[in-house]
C-alpha cells in the first residue's frame, strides 16, 4: 500500500491530508482488507485536525470494509445530478461503472465534486470541494 501524507494549512486550520492506494483485492485480498483495516485503524487516531483521505481504494460503496472506513466522513463523489457516477475504467470504451476513487472527509463539509480526466491512467481523477465551517 502506498500513503502519502501532508499536512495543509488554510487560512489559520491546519488540515491532514492522506493519499491513499492498497492493492487490488483481485491479486491480494488479504493484504487489500488489511489495508482498509489500517488505514480506518489510522484514521480513527488523527482527531488533533480535519482529515481528508483520498485515492484509489480499489474499493467501492458495496464493500463492508470501505463502509467501515468511511463510517464518520462526508464523501465528496462524483455525480450526474443524483446518479453516482463511477471512476473506473476510464480511457476505454466501456464507461466508467466502478466508483473506487474517493474524497472522504472528516472536520469538513463535503460539496460536489467532479471527474477529472487524467492522461495516462485508467481512472478518473476527482476534484472535490471541500469547506471549512469555522
Amino acid at each position: 500500500m502506498s500513503r502519502w501524507l501532508s499536512s495543509i494549512t488554510l487560512g489559520h486550520q491546519k488540515i491532514c491530508v492522506a493519499g491513499i492506494h492498497p492493492v487490488p483485492p483481485t491479486r491480494d485480498p488479504a493484504s487489500w482488507a488489511d489495508t482498509l483495516e489500517t488505514v480506518r485503524a489510522w484514521s480513527q487516531e488523527k482527531t488533533e485536525m480535519p482529515l481528508v483521505l483520498a485515492g484509489d481504494f480499489n474499493a467501492t460503496r458495496a464493500q463492508p470494509g470501505f463502509r467501515a472506513l468511511a463510517t464518520g466522513f462526508a464523501q465528496s463523489a462524483p455525480s450526474w445530478g443524483p446518479i453516482g457516477i463511477g471512476s473506473w475504467p476510464a480511457n476505454t470504451k466501456v464507461p466508467a461503472f466502478a466508483a473506487n476513487d474517493h474524497v472522504l472527509a472528516r472536520g469538513l463539509a463535503a460539496g460536489r465534486s467532479v471527474p477529472l480526466v487524467v492522461a495516462g491512467t485508467d481512472h478518473h481523477g476527482i476534484v472535490a470541494r471541500l469547506a471549512s465551517c469555522r
